[in-house]
């Protein structure tokens, strides 16, 4: 993929070249860095501790306690305790889950750093490899392990939880067959969607930390992160993705383009 073929993918032009208008004014560049480095920093420091199964076992679970506890969040421990017993019992399925959405989750965020793709795109078609292959395994086993390892809130968290797996598992699966078609322009914005899903990593355990200080007991608080972790993480992503779009095409974010509002 050439430069400015890479451009016209990730939506980094700021006019088209058919004839349309300019498109509207990106986002200042430090806010840009901003939100990346907010959900990069605690998703790599996530996905690398998850990664701590392949060396300690399932008893890698109890080191959550003292996380929990340096937090103040000893209403977790008991909950802990439940999980150990589950994954001693299904060692196959947590390391392939662990192993795969750690990896997803700790790298996927440098796929969306313009130098990456623009300036090195092999080392962004490496990570890339990585990162699919890490989340379509990943996904798939934890949907899996939702099943056969029931979370202790009932059947809401697991629809929750095979809710997030499965729309991992397509949205990556979506996006690869796009790059195997070699459509770059809809292989970008699947990856969106598959990179908001796997996020719900990050943002379940920050839910969980916002509503444990809160006060909700860790039953109604597990519940609502499950919901909330990935169904909101996959609005922003569709809001993200027709923003590119109206830039790419040169038109406003909101509001008729300029030429709906000619043939009106």
């Amino acid at each position: 993929m050439s430069y400015a073929e890479s451009n016209a993918v990730f939506g980094t032009e700021s006019s088209t070249t058919d004839g349309h208008a300019d498109a509207p004014a990106a986002f200042p560049r430090w806010l840009l860095w901003a939100v990346w480095a907010a959900l990069a920093v605690p998703s790599y420091f996530i996905g690398m501790y998850a990664l701590r199964y392949l060396y300690t076992g399932p008893e890698g679970v109890e080191a959550l306690n003292s996380v929990y506890e340096m937090l103040n969040m000893t209403s977790f421990n008991d909950f802990v305790a439940e999980q150990l017993p589950k994954f001693k019992e299904h060692r196959t399925l947590l390391y392939f889950h662990a192993a795969g959405m750690g990896t997803a989750l700790a790298v996927g965020a440098f796929q969306f750093v313009p130098a990456l793709r623009l300036r090195w795109f092999r080392v962004h078609q490496s990570i890339g490899v990585v990162y699919m292959a890490a989340a379509l395994i990943g996904s798939f086993a934890g949907g899996v392990f939702a099943v056969v390892l029931p979370a202790e809130p009932g059947m809401a968290a697991v629809v929750a939880i095979v809710g997030v797996a499965t729309t991992t598992f397509c949205f990556t699966a979506m996006g690869l067959l796009r790059l195997l078609q070699g459509d770059f322009t809809h292989h970008g914005e699947w990856m969106i969607r598959s990179f908001s899903q796997t996020l719900s990593g990050t943002t379940l355990r920050i839910m969980i930390i916002g509503m444990d200080y809160a006060g909700l007991p860790w039953h109604e608080n597990y519940m609502i992160a499950l919901w909330m972790c990935w169904v909101p993480n996959m609005v922003v992503a569709e809001v993200i993705i027709q923003y590119r779009r109206a830039r790419r095409n040169g038109e406003p974010f909101l509001g008729p383009s300029p030429r709906a509002a000619g043939v009106a």
